[in-house]
Order: structure tokens, then C-alpha cells, then sequence
């Protein structure tokens, strides 16, 4: 007792971290990603923004109780040593630049700034299109080309879902190593360049789509939707191999990809897809909840994604089975469904029961159009 009374501002300090620690649990919990960087968590590309004060704020959040424990513990031991050898306050100030320094030093440095938004450039008010509604739910998987002849991914496969009027298409997207976000599904272009290792147009001069296409950037597919006033685009931030740059770079592209949709102002045209919450994680907060941004677990229930603040279940039919039941309780607690592949007759026959409830991502969307007698 008598060591504490000769560190108050030691003891202050670490009851104020319990203090923010216990009402960050009571009001949405300290390891809920999304959650602790509304309280105020250290991120830079939002500090790079302007949000200086989450350096200081980041100082009494922590992610778990052994994290808080840990670090409470190091502070004890050695702050209190420290403020009885230089004095009360001179160890104030040395805690706060410390820290501080601390967290400039190990916020998350991979990560472009993200670009001021186009108001705050110019003190105007922004105008979003909105897309014209449309009949259906349904969803061309790497736009329309298994019946058409179109390259997956190619402007002519896109084009052609936005002539159709489906609600969305689907596409991929990668980064480049100039920093270019690009349209592609696999993880190499053209069976053997990764693109993180090329730049934009060393990899169009190693060839062209199937359709002579070059490569597509994302913004010429913002583009395309913009102009048809109706199909959204759904974009796929690909869950990438340790040898394409693994959740980093996928992290990087999905903040790259944001940047775009801000700038084109499209937010109403677009929808983000994440295969891994690591992934998803770095990515929300360059959306800034400007659009939709969906996950999948086949496992996952309606109140799993409620409980960690997920409006948007996206799952393979595959995994998920052809349980109408299952599939109207999502919606029934307001949480968007989509379901991949629904291809065969079999499963588009199912489909026709939920189809005003749920969003039918399909490989062949003309088949599945007329089965819904809507071509």
C-alpha cells in the first residue's frame, strides 16, 4: 500500500484503463475490430486522414483482458519505479510521448492514406447515383460468359449483365505493384505473372483477355455500371495464397479498390465481397460504412453475423444446402443473403421459392432469368 501512495499517477493511469477497458466490454466488446476503432483504436490510414487523436486514444484500448493485463502489469512494475526516481510529473510526460511514440511507431504502416472525400475537398455537397430498381436478385458470377462466349471478368461479359438489367454482377479484383486495381480472378494473370510482382503495363504486354480485351481496371467497371444506371457491381477483394501476398495484400487491395469507389463516388453501385474476416477487418474502416461489406461461414447463423456486425452473409449453396427455411431467417433478421453457385436446374428450381428474399449468384444468369420468367 505504502509503494502505491508513492505512484498515484501510476495507480490513476491504470485505473483508467480498466475504467475504458470494462465500458468498451459492456458496449460492444474490446476484441470486436470494428467496435474498438469506433472507441478510437490506432489505424493509419485513418489517422493520415486527420484522426490525430486516436494516438492518444489507443493508449487505454486494449484487444482482450490479456492484453490489458499484460500491459497493466509492465506498467506497475516499471512506471512506478520510473515516477518515484523523476517525479510525478515529468513522468506524466514522459508516459504520454512514450506512448504516444509507441503507437505512431506500430499502428499499421503497409497502408496507403486514404484519400480525402470529395466534399472535404471541396466544401461542396456530394451526389451519389442511385441505381434505377430492378425485378430480380439476380447476380451474373464474374459477369455473363459462360453463355455468351465472353471472357470471365471482361467488360463485353459486364456489359451484357447491365443490358440484362440483373440486379448485380460479380467480379475479382488484384493489385497491382504500380498500384492499380485490376479485374482477374486467378491469382497469377495469364497462368504465371502475380500481380503484385508487375506493373499494370508490363502485365497488358504479356497479353490480352480471350476476347482481346486488355486487362480491365476496376474504374472502367465502376464505369460500365454508372452508365447503365441499374446493375450494381459486386467486387470480390480475392483471399489471396502466402505466394500472392496472403491477407496483406488482399487487405491493400480491397483499400486500394475504396479509394476508387470514394472517388467515382459510386458507393450506391457497389458492393464489397471478403472471404476472411482478418481481411474484411482492414477494409471496413476505408469503406467507412458507405457500402455493404459481406462474409461467409457456412456454419455462421443470422446471429452470429448480428453479433459481430455483419449485415451481408455471403455462402456457397454448396455448403449451405437447399434449406428454405434457413435461407428466409436471414432476412427475417435483417441480414442480406447471397448464395453462390446456384447453377443447376435442380437448385434453380429452389431458388424460384426465396428469390424476392435472397440474391442468386449464378454462372448462367440468362438460364436462370428465364426460369424465373423474367426474360
Amino acid at each position: 500500500m505504502e509503494e502505491l501512495k508513492k505512484a498515484p499517477v501510476t495507480v490513476l493511469l491504470i485505473l483508467a484503463n480498466i475504467l475504458v477497458f470494462t465500458a468498451v466490454e459492456f458496449t460492444g466488446g474490446s476484441e470486436d475490430t470494428m467496435h474498438m476503432l469506433q472507441c478510437g483504436a490506432a489505424y493509419t490510414p485513418t489517422i493520415m486522414q486527420g484522426e490525430y487523436y486516436r494516438i492518444f486514444t489507443s493508449m487505454f484500448l486494449h484487444f482482450g483482458p490479456q492484453h490489458l493485463g499484460n500491459n497493466m502489469l509492465v506498467l506497475f512494475v516499471l512506471g512506478g519505479r520510473l515516477e518515484r526516481t523523476v517525479g510525478k510529473l515529468k513522468y506524466l510526460l514522459m508516459a504520454c510521448c512514450a506512448a504516444c511514440v509507441w503507437m505512431a511507431a506500430c499502428s499499421d504502416d503497409d497502408y496507403e492514406p486514404l484519400p480525402d472525400w470529395w466534399w472535404e475537398q471541396t466544401g461542396e455537397p456530394a451526389v451519389y447515383p442511385e441505381p434505377e430498381p430492378v425485378d430480380n436478385k439476380v447476380v451474373a458470377h464474374r459477369g455473363c460468359y459462360a453463355e455468351t462466349g465472353f471472357p470471365q471478368n471482361s467488360v463485353a461479359g459486364l456489359k451484357k449483365a447491365v443490358e440484362m438489367k440483373l440486379f448485380a454482377s460479380e467480379c475479382d479484383i488484384h493489385l497491382t505493384k504500380d498500384g492499380k486495381v485490376v479485374v482477374y480472378h486467378d491469382d497469377y494473370y495469364l497462368g504465371n505473372t502475380c500481380f503484385k510482382d508487375a506493373t499494370y503495363a508490363e502485365l497488358c504486354a504479356k497479353g490480352t483477355l480471350a476476347n482481346g480485351e486488355k486487362l480491365p481496371l476496376l474504374e472502367e467497371f465502376i464505369d460500365v455500371v454508372l452508365e447503365g444506371g441499374c446493375t450494381q457491381l459486386w467486387i470480390d477483394v480475392k483471399t489471396l495464397g502466402d505466394e500472392a501476398g496472403g491477407n496483406a495484400e488482399a487487405s491493400r487491395t480491397g483499400i486500394a479498390a475504396a479509394q476508387i469507389v470514394h472517388e467515382k463516388r459510386a458507393k450506391n453501385f457497389v458492393g464489397f465481397i471478403v472471404g476472411r474476416l482478418a481481411i474484411r477487418d482492414k477494409v471496413i474502416p476505408a469503406v467507412r460504412s458507405a457500402w455493404p461489406v459481406s462474409y461467409g461461414a457456412a456454419a455462421y447463423e443470422p446471429g452470429d453475423f448480428i453479433a459481430r456486425d455483419i449485415p451481408w452473409a455471403n455462402m456457397k449453396l454448396a455448403d449451405f444446402g437447399l434449406d428454405t427455411k434457413r435461407a428466409k431467417s436471414f432476412p427475417e433478421n435483417k441480414v442480406r443473403l447471397s448464395l453462390w453457385q446456384i447453377d443447376t436446374d435442380e437448385q434453380m428450381q429452389w431458388y424460384q421459392g426465396i428469390r424476392s428474399d435472397v440474391y442468386g449468384i449464378t454462372n448462367y444468369p440468362l438460364r436462370m432469368m428465364d426460369k424465373l420468367g423474367l426474360r
